[in-house]
């Protein structure tokens, strides 16, 4: 979920709920958002965007889609329902952070640090708006 969230900036809740038919070679389609466990669309049409996945970002959500339904969330709970940040947050993130012996910050810090790589990389904003980053762009 970390490797997702860094690598395109998604919001948390458009994270959890993706599903595996969201997943397409490397291109991810962003398509829903999921707020206290109730999926929707996302509040605007801009929310529906294609990204690129890097090649090994795509072979590890594959390989995790063998095992799994298509319309299946990608990051689900036993019961198979999206999981939910709050519980996130305290059962997994929290206590690894105090191990690490780092401050508690949530998710919306992944979203800076993906804006930071952009910078890094000299991504146009207007790319980033839309949502698609070529492929072409890669580290400094």
């Amino acid at each position: 979920m970390y490797w997702v969230i860094i690598e395109t900036g998604l919001r948390i809740g458009e994270v959890l709920a993706l599903r595996f038919k969201n997943v397409e070679g490397e291109v991810l389609h962003v398509e829903k958002s999921v707020y206290e466990g109730v999926t929707d669309d996302p509040k605007s049409k801009a929310g529906k965007r294609r990204l690129p996945l890097s090649a090994p970002l795509a072979q590890q959500l594959l390989s995790m889609s063998k095992r799994k339904l298509p319309d299946a969330f990608i990051f689900a709970s036993k019961r198979d329902t999206p999981l939910r940040p709050n519980n996130i947050l305290r059962r997994h993130h929290y206590p690894l952070m105090d191990s690490l012996k780092i401050p508690h910050g949530g998710f919306h810090a992944f979203r800076h640090a993906s804006a930071s790589f952009m910078d890094t990389l000299n991504v146009p904003m207007a790319i980033r708006r839309r949502g698609w980053v070529t492929r072409t762009l890669t580290p400094p």
